[in-house]
Formats: structure tokens, sequence, C-alpha cells
């Protein structure tokens, strides 16, 4: 009986070990944070983090200094996937000049660098909004396409400086969707936000209206969800359809009102999980969570207040993950 005992005391421990690690992935984490980013800040008197960063496949690709890390669920750390050519410090002397005024070398370094990138169609991408050169990301590095995309709409007046500074950034049917801070109004005084799309085979830009949208995210094959501004007390939730421009409401709403205008905490963070019909947004350092087209409801917390600018993704473990300086990866469950 006592070495029956033993056995069934044996086997239950070799189960802790082996199945423990299984369940285990489903916590909360901090991935992409200042231990360690701040080892490769080549200035540590400035500010220094991830630049851009992109899901694909279930790898996130953190666009940090001049190179590229992956990092996926199952790493403890992440690891570096390529080196590209990086945006060159600020330059003061560039103030207010078009960009035909200022060095050649410097035209060149600004022209040539990687300034964001973007996922889809199977591949991880970049793009430079001066040149609108625009390719695929490999461990070479960015490997640039013969036909270039026109930006021109992303600028006003000659100048350099961006008008409409993108925020996310999709490849979907060869197309790249740009949704940033209309800063110009080049779509409407009551629009904070543009979505613009650049078809990749021809470089041709269109823009597409989304309604007083201030975040978005994929949705469904096809379409973006937009969250839009609503009345005094709640926000919209509408799909955009990406060949017709078409956006219908949904009937689930969000239950905060709009204070982008304001200056104070605002609903960002929106995102889909197709598998379970999920709709997330973070608000009040809280995660909220549908099901199915339910009420939200608060499912997890943050340690920050949210902005309308932050992006988000559901992983395919189910987790929730948004972007506010570090990765922050939530159990939603």
């Amino acid at each position: 009986m006592k070495r029956h005992i033993r056995f069934i005391g044996l086997l239950i421990a070799i189960m802790v070990v082996f199945l423990v690690p299984t369940f285990a992935i489903a916590i909360d984490e901090e991935v992409f944070n200042d231990s360690f980013c701040q080892p490769f800040n080549p200035n540590p008197k400035r500010p220094f983090g991830l630049r851009e960063l992109a899901y694909l496949d279930d790898v996130f690709y953190g666009y940090l200094g001049n190179a590229i890390y992956t990092w996926k669920p199952s790493d403890a750390l992440p690891t570096k996937f390529c080196t590209i050519p990086t945006v060159p410090d600020w330059k003061e002397e560039w103030r207010g000049k078009a960009l035909k005024d200022i060095s050649a070398e410097d035209q060149t370094a600004l022209s040539s660098a990687v300034e964001y990138i973007a996922e889809g169609d199977g591949a991880l991408w970049g793009y430079n909004t001066l040149s609108g050169k625009i390719g695929k990301i490999s461990q070479q590095g960015i490997s640039w396409a013969a036909q270039t995309i026109d930006t021109s709409c992303l600028f006003q007046d000659g100048s350099f400086m961006l008008s409409v500074v993108p925020i996310q950034s999709f490849v979907d049917n060869g197309k790249l969707y740009v949704f940033g801070d209309d800063n110009e109004y080049i779509v409407s005084v009551s629009d904070p936000m543009a979505l613009l799309s650049f078809d990749m085979s021809n470089g041709e830009s269109n823009v597409l209206k989304t309604n007083t949208a201030i975040n978005c995210c994929r949705y469904k094959p096809g379409y973006f969800l937009l969250l839009r501004r609503g009345d005094s007390s709640s926000m919209i939730l509408s799909t955009l359809n990406m060949k017709t421009g078409t956006i219908e409401d949904l009937s689930l709403t969000v239950p905060f009102p709009d204070y982008t205008d304001e200056g104070l905490e605002s609903v960002g963070g929106v995102a889909y999980d197709s598998k379970s019909d999920q709709v997330f947004f973070s608000m009040k350092s809280q995660v909220w969570k549908s099901t199915g087209g339910e009420p939200f409801q608060s499912v997890n917390k943050l340690p920050m207040d949210t902005d309308y600018r932050m992006r988000a993704w559901v992983l395919q473990d189910g987790r929730y993950a948004l972007l506010s300086r570090s990765l922050w990866i939530r159990d939603v469950e």
C-alpha cells in the first residue's frame, strides 16, 4: 500500500512539473520595458523606447534603435531580428524648411530610413513617408520595392513635417492603410484622425471617411472596426468596408464619452478577436471586454491611464496586449 501511495505521489509530482507550464502562459506580462530597451540607448540623456510595434502570426516585431526585435509568448526576452536604416536625430536647422533646402546628405538619410512598420499579407513591411518607399522586412533587412507610393497627401505647403502622423499601419490585399493624427484637418475640421490607403501596385492614394473615428483595428476580413464619437455618455462602434468605404454602426456601444479634445484620459486600445467574437478596449486603467455583442465588462487592470492613440491586439492564447511605452499583456478570462 505504501509503495502504491508513493507511486501516486510521484505521478502527481511529474504532472505538476510538466503540465503547469502549459497552463502558466495565461499570465500578465510586460515586454519591451525600460530594463530591456535602455541598454540599447545611444544617448542616455534622451527618452528611448519602441518607435513602432507590429504583430504578425503571434510574433511581435518591435522597432528599437536601428533594429527590429521579435518576441512571442513562449520567449523570455525579445531577440534581434535584423538591422534597418533608422531615422536620423532631429536637427533644429531643419525647422521650417522644405526637404530640397536641406543638405543632400540629410535628404538621403531622411528619405532612405524606415520610418514606420506595418503587418499584413503575410509579411512585415517598412515605409518612408518622404520618399514613398515601401518594402518587405526580413532577417536581411529592408528590401525596397521598385514601385513607390504617393505620400504627398500626408504633407502640406512644401514642408517635410507630417500633417498626418501615422499611429497605426496595416497592409491588406496589396494596399497600405495608415490611420493617424490629422493635425492639419486634411479630411474635416470635425475629424481628429485620418484613414488613408495607398495602392502598392501603382502608388495611388485615397482618403477614407471615418465619420469622427478616434481609434480603429482590424475586424472581420475586408473590414475595419472603428471607435467613433457619440454622445455625452457613450461612443459608437462601427464597421468600415475597405472596398466600398461604407460605414455601418453596431448595436454595441462603448459606455464612455469622448475626451480627446479635453486632453483627458480617453478610450484607446480597441482590438477584436475573431475566434471568440470579442471586442476589447481600455479605459479608466482597466481592460473592457464584450463577447458576442453583449455589454462591456471590466476584465483586468492596467497600471496607467489610457489614450486614444494606443494600439492593442489579441494574442492567439486569448490575452489582450496594449502598447503604452511597454507592451502590457493581460489575461482577460
